[in-house]
């Protein structure tokens, strides 16, 4: 039978986990500001399409002036 070699490694470092902790929390700070920024033109963009729907939706009833 073979033999399988046991590694002494079981799982990762506190320095390890506090590495990549860091490097995520960087990427947020420079990320989050522009995704806040960008809710505010999202919302407009998505209420004037809403509009624009309704004003098509108002022009295919019957009776109405196009």
């Amino acid at each position: 039978m073979a033999r399988r070699r046991i590694s002494r490694q079981q799982g990762f470092t506190l320095i390890e986990i506090m590495v990549v902790v860091i490097i995520i929390g960087i990427l947020a700070a420079i990320v989050a500001p522009n995704v806040i920024g960008r809710i505010d033109d999202a919302q407009i963009t998505k209420a004037k399409a809403e509009i624009s729907n309704i004003e098509n939706a108002l022009k295919l009833l019957p009776g109405s002036v196009a």
